[in-house]
């Protein structure tokens, strides 16, 4: 082996110790630099753990919190009733499936199914029914409509869309096309209106109505 070949290895041992140094030194940086880093990572995952529960408590409780706070919305009645008394102080009564009353007007009633029930002047009795309707307590204003149906107890029908009552007043009136039945034959008008103070019922043409036959009543002896 001449000199040359010396000294090539005598360079290459010293690299190879430099090499074998530096990665000693960098592994003992590493394993000082873990020695604080996982007890601290360990301890920051302990927190997390714990504060955690804290967390969900947290919302857990802001939830009830905000179920116990009042929900702002309408007033719902199930089969409500509504007595009172027009001016002629015959008493009538409003019934209805469900009833809601708004924010904005508490006064006004929403219904669903209403069915009024009255006793006109002469101590006749007629009943109207509707798919749903709405009543202003203060004015005594009962609008109904959706397939509405008056019922006379002397057997006599009035269907139409559509039928206001004013109590205060005793005046029920439709701008709808009306068709009535009864004992003494059949009607057909374009609207209608009444007045339970004087007894008149109008019927605003063009009109058809048709009479039954009159039945012969045997004479007196």
């Amino acid at each position: 082996m001449n000199n040359k070949q010396e000294e090539r290895l005598s360079l290459l041992s010293k690299d190879n110790n430099h090499t074998k140094s530096i990665k000693s030194s960098s592994y003992t940086k590493i394993v000082k630099a873990l020695r604080i880093i996982l007890p601290v990572a360990a301890l920051a995952l302990a927190i997390i753990v714990l504060t955690w529960g804290d967390v969900d408590k947290t919302i857990q409780t802001a939830q009830i919190e905000e179920d116990k706070k009042p929900q702002i919305g309408t007033n719902e009645l199930i089969d409500p009733k509504f007595e009172s008394r027009d001016k002629n102080n015959k008493p009538f009564t409003i019934t209805a499936k469900k009833a809601i009353s708004g924010e904005k007007n508490p006064d006004l009633i929403q219904m669903e199914e209403p069915l009024a029930d009255m006793t006109l002047k002469d101590n006749s009795w007629i009943a109207i029914k509707g798919n749903e309707g709405r009543y202003w307590q203060k004015d005594q204003k009962l609008e109904l409509y959706g397939n509405v149906n008056i019922f006379h107890d002397k057997g006599y029908e009035i269907i139409s869309e559509e039928f206001i009552i004013d109590f205060k007043k005793g005046k029920l009136f439709t701008s709808k096309k009306i068709e009535g039945h009864g004992p003494a034959g059949t009607i057909q008008a374009q609207s209608m209106s009444a007045d339970s103070n004087t007894g008149n019922l109008i019927f605003n043409g063009p009109a058809k109505l048709v009479l039954y036959n009159a039945i012969t009543l045997p004479q007196p002896q």
